[in-house]
């Protein structure tokens, strides 16, 4: 049941002119107004001011302190049904209490009254006329909340009635389920244990489907698998083919292998892949003791300023001249010693290279498609492999 007004009560709301809704600017401002009209130093400490300021302050002090004011609003409204508000008896204490106002501002004029008065007495007819003309509105609109008030209120006593026979039956209800709950407890425990039962066999389910879904996980992984599988064997075809189209330069290549070098150098391949002085072989030279190396392993992947440097500090077989091979030289090693000797440790796709191609490019042979590309930037990190001459 909501609560209501405690009609005993001063209603500081209403002393106010405010709502109960009312924040602390709207409470500063209404007060303000009140004590400029009813402060004691404005009307001659007069008693029926000084009571009437003394009860606005009061209001005041209370509203504006939270925890008085909730306290304040807590014993306002009780548990009490609403009363309706007696209109006339209202209007009869407003009228009266505007008729000793203006009977004490009368008399206050009489003894006090100066040649500068007279002309404010004029205004204050005006202010007067103003002032009833408002309080009349204000009369309307109180009149018009009253009857809203009592409306509510009329409203709210019909649901509470409502509520009270919902209440009611709802009881009954309650009364006839706990009647039938007592008479039905052991076929209720006899549903708990098949309930039981029920919730072990949705467990095994579970389970099952646990396992049905990791085997369908495997089952897809497989597939996923064998798909990459086909898509590499079809890049190999690919691979395939394109070696099957350059035969015929290999066969020239097989036949004069200075061919793949600068013609102006005789270079020889019987010795091509022999592991020598820490690398291997990529060809010696006319009298067989001379010729060129490359490193057995990858000597990492680092970007090309990096890669020159692991190959000047690289001491493989107890030598120091070690250096980054060459475009030419690299596309020597894959043509020699990965695709005519099947040396395959060549695990990585991309090596760096020594030839520039541009300021901050460097040409990069990729051993998968044995292609060389002139667009790869220098901060890019490749697999590197090195060289010397023996």
């Amino acid at each position: 049941m909501p609560k209501e007004l405690n009609t005993t009560m001063k209603d500081y709301y209403f002393i106010l002119g405010i709502d109960t809704t009312a924040n602390e600017t709207q409470i500063k401002t209404a007060y303000r107004k009140l004590a400029l009209k009813f402060h004691p130093d404005k009307n001659q400490g007069d008693k029926l001011y000084e009571e009437r300021f003394k009860v606005i302050q009061e209001a005041y002090e209370t509203l504006m302190n939270t925890e008085k004011r909730h306290e304040y609003d807590i014993k306002f409204r009780t548990e009490k049904p609403l009363k309706k508000r007696d209109i006339k008896a209202e209007q009869e204490t407003v009228k009266r209490y505007g008729e000793e106002l203006r009977k004490k501002e009368e008399e206050i004029k009489i003894k006090y009254k100066t040649s500068a008065q007279k002309v404010e007495e004029e205004e204050e007819i005006k202010r007067k006329n103003e002032f009833e003309k408002r309080k009349e509105e204000e009369g309307k609109k109180i009149l018009s909340e009253i009857e809203k008030h009592n409306f509510v209120c009329k409203e709210i006593e019909n649901s509470i009635a409502d509520s009270k026979w919902e209440i009611e039956n709802f009881e009954k209800e309650i009364n006839a389920f706990n009647k039938i709950k007592g008479k039905s407890q052991e076929g209720i425990d006899k549903l708990n244990e098949e309930m039981k039962k029920l919730n072990v066999e949705i467990n095994k389910l579970y389970e099952e489907v646990h396992l049905l879904d990791t085997e369908v996980f495997k089952v897809k992984f497989k597939i996923n698998f064998e798909n990459e599988k086909i898509i590499k064997e079809e890049t190999d075809l690919l691979l395939i083919k394109k070696d099957i189209n350059a035969l015929d330069m290999k066969f020239i290549a097989l036949n004069n292998m200075e061919e793949l070098v600068e013609p102006a150098s005789e270079r020889h391949f019987t010795r091509a892949g022999e592991m020598f002085q820490g690398g291997i072989i990529i060809y010696t030279e006319a009298d067989g003791e001379h010729g060129l190396l490359c490193t057995i392993d990858d000597l990492g992947k680092s970007i090309w300023a990096e890669a020159k440097k692991i190959c000047d500090d690289y001491k493989g077989g107890g030598r120091t001249d070690w250096r980054l091979p060459s475009k030419e030289e690299l596309e020597l090693i894959y043509k020699v010693l990965y695709k005519e000797k099947g040396i395959k440790n060549f695990a990585a796709k991309n090596y760096w290279s020594s030839t520039l191609s541009k300021t901050n490019a460097s040409w990069v042979f990729d051993f998968h498609s044995g292609d060389a590309y002139d667009f790869y930037n220098k901060y890019n990190a490749y697999f590197v492999r090195a060289v010397r001459a023996f």
